[in-house]
């Protein structure tokens, strides 16, 4: 299932000139890509993935999908939201996404790679498409959150 959506999303988007995610299949590629099924519910799985992916260096994203998710995508954001929040506040070098379609799916992320990421697309003018609002609640927030965490592990 991942790899079959890494490959639609690497395909150019006529919009920016770029894939919707220009590092998901280099990263798949190079195996930097862990998938996880969710058996015990989606967040369990999440919070039980935590520290191997924290204390590792081989991997980039762990992928977590639960085809068992019922909820409403605004329930899975919210969530991943308030976890993104707790992690901030920790000072933890995490993010997770969240998608949502036939199956529920929580990409969990270094937060200074993510944001790292993210500026220098921002530098190729691909979040020009974006609303404002979309652009401050999905990057501007998550920029401000990493400025946060900087701060702690410097103070």
């Amino acid at each position: 299932m991942i790899e079959e959506w890494i490959d639609n999303i690497s395909e150019v988007d006529p919009g920016t000139g770029l894939p919707a995610c220009p590092y998901a299949k280099p990263a798949w590629n190079a195996g930097r890509v862990q998938e996880v099924r969710s058996v015990d519910g989606l967040w369990p799985t999440v919070l039980a993935c935590l520290p191997e992916f924290l204390a590792s260096n081989g991997v980039d994203v762990i992928v977590v999908v639960d085809t068992d998710y019922r909820e409403p995508y605004e329930d899975l954001e919210q969530a991943a939201d308030g976890l993104n929040e707790f992690f901030s506040e920790a000072g933890v070098n995490c993010w997770v996404l969240s998608h949502l379609s036939d199956e529920a799916v929580i990409f969990i992320q270094r937060l200074t790679d993510l944001d790292n990421s993210a500026a220098q697309l921002e530098k190729l003018g691909y979040y020009q498409t974006y609303t404002q609002r979309d652009y401050d609640r999905l990057i501007a927030h998550r920029r401000t959150r990493r400025l946060h965490y900087d701060a702690r592990q410097e103070g």
